[in-house]
């Protein structure tokens, strides 16, 4: 468990405890449109997730520009600097989840990294965590649980004309 002391990039001494891993509901995506036109390619995505946060992030294509996040048009000229990767956060998203245009190079795999914030711990059989003193409070996030997924949406083999 080394590896999520320097991970936390933290020199305080962590209390840690291996458990077995919990199965739990994450993040998903699936593609609503997939279309290539000149060296373009325009993805629809709808992503979903019981969460009080969802993030994905676009790794593995030189992405070109979000277009829009559930049919509200976004405006990158008003971007204070070019982002090297596209990530976008939701928070509170809907039940039914939200959807995403974007565009990649025409050749490209596309690969999501999703993060899909909960409040809370899991329940774990092997763990109890104790409540928290009086006048301890969470910071930052708090007590939460991230659920992460890859996924590569392939690359698209027919082009539009």
């Amino acid at each position: 468990m080394q590896w999520i002391q320097s991970a936390m990039s933290t020199t305080r001494a962590l209390a840690l405890r291996g458990v077995a891993r919990t199965i739990a509901e994450g993040p998903e995506v699936a593609v609503v449109a997939d279309s290539v036109v000149g060296d373009r390619r325009r993805l629809t995505l709808r992503f979903t997730a019981p969460s009080v946060t969802l993030a994905y992030r676009v790794n593995g294509a030189a992405y070109l520009r979000a277009i829009a996040i559930d049919g509200i048009a976004l405006d990158s000229a008003r971007y204070r600097r070019v982002p090297d990767a596209l990530s976008i956060p939701f928070t509170a998203p809907p039940d039914s989840g939200f959807t995403a245009v974007i565009e990649a190079p025409a050749d490209s795999a596309v690969v999501l990294r999703l993060a899909a914030v909960t409040a809370g711990l899991p329940l774990m059989r092997e763990l109890r965590v104790p409540a928290r003193p009086a006048g301890i409070v969470a910071v930052q996030g708090g007590d939460v649980t991230v659920r992460f997924r890859w996924v590569e949406v392939g690359r698209l083999m027919q082009k539009d004309e």
